[in-house]
């Protein structure tokens, strides 16, 4: 089952990261003053024990991906 990263606000500082059923599985969160994320996983979530800290949004998307087993997307209701 993939994940979708919904931005929270405005500023796209912050993704709720939940599963395509709607359960919370985290966030992913800009670093202030930096380019980088980090993922902050859902304790007990399927995202438990990933790598925390990477370059960019992109990287962390890939990173969820890679340990789900699925596709990890913005939530397409989201896009501009």
């Amino acid at each position: 089952m993939g994940v979708v990263a919904t931005p929270v606000g405005e500023h796209d500082t912050a993704w709720w990261l939940t599963d395509r059923l709607g359960c919370p599985l985290g966030a992913i969160r800009s670093i202030p003053g930096s380019t980088e994320v980090a993922i902050v996983s859902r304790s007990g979530s399927r995202l438990s024990g990933v790598p925390t800290h990477h370059a960019c949004l992109d990287d962390a998307l890939a990173v969820i991906e890679k340990r789900i087993g699925a596709s990890c997307a913005l939530n397409p209701d989201m896009r501009d």
